[in-house]
């Protein structure tokens, strides 16, 4: 087993909290209400608490897997649970999944910065400017990176009520008659809010630094709850305002929104929302990014995780340009969430059912001394 790690390497089960919120809530939230609307239509707030609720039970899972193994990450207990070839296959698809969405993550952040923000500057200077501040931030380690999640949420958690106003402009109309687009519709919708709740996963493998191993599963229950809520007012608020039929030819709902909101003696805010949301996405990449260079030093047993970070910076560069226009970028956003999905609801338990068997772990270890 590995030695356990050192107190200025771990983080608070707090942390955890906003460590999740911030990895999760980025640049999905954008087009969150389209997507769903697409096959939910008004019950598209049903899906939101449905798509929130899958994710107790994946969390649980991976809570449990990695009490089992809790000072080491999925990359290394993986091997010992399923052997070396399988174990170094399915650890170099969790190492593949995090770079590709690490990629696609910066591909949406950089189309929303030039669309609205820098119109004018190359794509290559937008795209170069959040990597080196990513890079910075992870060559100051995971507790420095939690310090900024916490920091930045209580900051940014009041913007949302900035967004009240347009609840007096919402047609209540919109969102009848409840339960009229059909419980398959709301079951679909639900699948497709699933993939906007990814993040959570890097649990697996910053598990050996949170404290209180025994409240992970409390935190992140917390935290998901506050994801959901999150979500679910995005949702009710742009299909009130906007109404399903509208919403369907808006590429980004939540901005959108965001053009609509005045203050008196302030006028339109959406500059200043959006910057605040820029706040938001690049502390998801950067824990996205965190979690793809950590996975990649762990896999080929690098020491130093900003020198994977590096490593990846061709590759992050290459599949970043992979997808041609707007339409091809959701569509490789939809696979690899699909895939990440799988990956996280299907492979903890899994890894958990085999450890039992294999009577491997901590608990299996106590139990026998």
């Amino acid at each position: 087993m590995k030695n356990k790690k050192s107190d200025r390497e771990m983080i608070a089960n707090r942390q955890l909290v906003f460590i999740i919120i911030q990895i999760t809530v980025g640049t999905g939230i954008l087009s969150l209400p389209r997507q769903i609307s697409l096959v939910s239509r008004q019950d598209s707030w049903i899906a939101v608490l449905l798509g929130g609720s899958y994710w107790v039970f994946s969390l649980f899972f991976i809570y449990k897997l990695g009490s089992q193994f809790p000072q080491q990450t999925i990359i290394e207990y993986s091997e010992i649970i399923l052997g070396s070839i399988l174990g170094k296959i399915l650890s170099l698809t969790y190492v593949l999944y995090s770079i590709t969405i690490t990629a696609l993550s910066v591909r949406i952040f950089i189309m929303v910065i030039t669309t609205y923000i820098l119109p004018k500057t190359p794509v290559s200077i937008n795209l170069s400017i959040i990597i080196i501040t990513c890079l910075y931030l992870i060559s100051k380690g995971l507790k420095t990176m939690a310090r900024l999640d916490e920091f930045l949420f209580f900051v940014l958690a009041p913007a949302y009520l900035v967004m009240i106003p347009t609840i007096l402009k919402s047609n209540w109309w919109h969102f009848k008659p409840i339960l009229g687009t059909g419980i398959k519709e709301i079951f679909d919708g639900s699948l497709i809010t699933t993939y906007s709740f990814l993040g959570p996963e890097i649990i697996l493998l910053i598990f050996p630094y949170i404290k209180e191993k025994k409240n992970i599963f409390k935190s992140s229950l917390i935290s998901l709850g506050i994801i959901t809520l999150t979500y679910l007012y995005v949702i009710i608020i742009t299909i009130g305002y906007f109404g399903v039929e509208t919403l369907q030819y808006i590429l980004w709902p939540t901005i959108n929104l965001l053009k609509a909101i005045k203050i008196p003696f302030f006028g339109r805010l959406e500059f200043f929302l959006i910057f605040l949301w820029i706040a938001i996405a690049f502390t998801s990449i950067a824990a996205f990014y965190y979690m793809a260079s950590y996975s990649v030093a762990q896999f080929f047993s690098l020491k130093n995780k900003l020198l994977s970070a590096f490593i990846l910076l061709p590759i992050i560069y290459y599949l970043f340009f992979i997808p041609k226009n707007i339409i091809e970028v959701f569509e490789y956003t939809e696979i690899v969430a699909q895939f990440g999905t799988i990956l996280i609801f299907v492979i903890p338990p899994l890894l958990l059912l085999i450890t039992k068997l294999r009577g491997l772990g901590h608990e299996s270890q106590a139990n026998n001394s």
